[in-house]
């Protein structure tokens, strides 16, 4: 069985989740309380804001919540211009790198076939940036950026020179079944354990971006405002690489 733990870390509000085989089948998910799980928050009408709609925007990084005047325990969602998002973002840290993945190693690539039948080479990548995706199907943080890495494949679906591979834990069924809901626009391999087990990751999802060369230029654990814009810039500054 699965046994995972949820975490939150603040300021950036980085989510991320750990994974462990133990003896039974049971998957137990557990949610630490986290100071905005006593407050109230809602959007700019008044509006109360469920955790599933308000916590996906704010993890955009488009977003902030800011207290109001009137009651202690409600905060107010609220979208920042395009200043305050630059400013925010000049001031924050650099996401956590992976330990599994250290930034400049070499990348020992995986051989593999994702959910239809394609196959993954190491030799058909030589000369590709490869960004990579560890995540499973009963992880929070890992569901919620896919909407945001969903764009940054759109913005290269006529670039031959990015690649995108998501390794997940579960089997290529219940992948299928997941993806009717809430499409992931990576090549997806599944029942990636043996992958994840072999790399050493603890933490999902866990990201990576491999430059032309087959170096490691960025990981994160985890995910919060922040990690996306470093993995889209890091692919962008490798692909004007010769």
């Amino acid at each position: 069985m699965k046994k995972i733990l949820f975490l939150l870390i603040l300021p950036g509000f980085i989510l991320s989740a750990k994974a462990q085989k133990i003896a039974t089948t049971t998957t137990v998910i557990t949610n630490p309380s986290t100071y905005f799980d006593h407050k109230v928050i809602i959007d700019s009408a008044g509006n109360v804001l469920t955790t599933e709609k308000w916590r996906p925007l704010l993890n955009t990084g488009t977003y902030t919540l800011k207290s109001t005047s009137s009651k202690r325990d409600t905060m107010q969602l609220v979208k920042m211009s395009a200043d305050q998002i630059a400013l925010r973002e000049s001031l924050m840290p650099a996401p956590q790198q992976s330990e599994s993945f250290p930034v400049g190693a070499k990348m020992e690539m995986f051989e593999a076939k994702d959910i239809t039948g394609k196959k993954i080479k190491p030799t058909e990548l030589e000369g590709k940036i490869i960004v990579l995706n560890f995540w499973f199907i009963a992880c929070p943080p890992c569901k919620a950026e896919i909407p945001e890495l969903n764009k940054i494949v759109a913005d290269y679906a006529t670039n031959p020179n990015v690649v995108f591979i998501a390794v997940c834990l579960d089997q290529r069924w219940d992948i299928k079944d997941f993806m009717k809901q809430m499409p992931f626009n990576y090549m997806q391999v599944a029942d990636g354990r043996s992958y994840c087990e072999g790399y050493g990751i603890k933490a999902y999802p866990t990201n990576v971006v491999v430059d032309k060369q087959g170096i490691i230029r960025f990981s994160s654990v985890g995910y919060g405002a922040g990690i996306i814009k470093y993995l889209k810039n890091t692919i962008e500054v490798n692909l004007a690489k010769n």
